[in-house]
């Protein structure tokens, strides 16, 4: 599970465990935009968002709900996350030209930029983690998201946090139950003995 404290030994700690939670990004209004990422990296995350989430007939695309913009706000948040965010998009680049890819990532279609994501999760592993858990956050806590989840499966995101309406309780259904004799013991009576 991505940011467990079990580490295989031998491997790197980049310190993601405690700095992700550190850091809250409200839901804007305004247009999405990128604070960390100069706008290479920004059109790399944005390919890598959409190769993890490409969206179809019923699902939007992650880049068409800001969803690497979303990684990008939650990096700006710290500098643990924002150098990691930067290494991470600047490894998956690395991946590619080891790769032979003499294009960007962004540029490339979607059977490479799969096979690439798949090598760099094989040889960076906290680091797509990290970017994974930050575009399913971002993609996920949208309204437009949140709708097609209702729409394909019933399910409501938000009622676990606020609740919902019940319809009012019968109390008569209780009657049975309030005329049964107590299972327990007055103390008083216990200690009278």
């Amino acid at each position: 599970m991505a940011f467990d404290n079990k580490r295989p030994a031998g491997t790197e700690d980049l310190g993601l465990t405690r700095e992700f939670g550190r850091t809250y990004v409200p839901l804007t209004s305004g247009p999405p935009r990128f604070a960390v990422l100069d706008e290479r990296r920004s059109r790399t995350l944005t390919a890598w968002a959409d190769t993890l989430v490409p969206g179809d007939e019923h699902w939007p695309a992650a880049s068409a709900v800001g969803a690497p913009e979303y990684a990008d706000a939650t990096a700006a948040g710290s500098p643990v996350l924002r150098a990691a965010l930067r290494r991470a998009v600047d490894a998956l680049e690395t991946v590619a030209r080891r790769q032979g890819h003499d294009a960007p990532f962004a540029e490339l279609d979607l059977d490479r930029r799969v096979t690439l994501l798949r090598q760099l999760e094989t040889e960076h592993d906290q680091l797509f983690a990290f970017v994974l858990e930050l575009v399913y956050e971002g993609y996920y806590r949208t309204g437009r998201v949140q709708d097609a989840v209702y729409e394909r499966t019933g399910f409501r995101p938000e009622v676990p946090v606020v609740g919902m309406r019940l319809a009012p309780f019968d109390e008569s259904r209780l009657a049975r139950v309030r005329d049964l004799k107590p299972h327990w013991r007055s103390v008083d009576e216990e200690l009278a003995r």
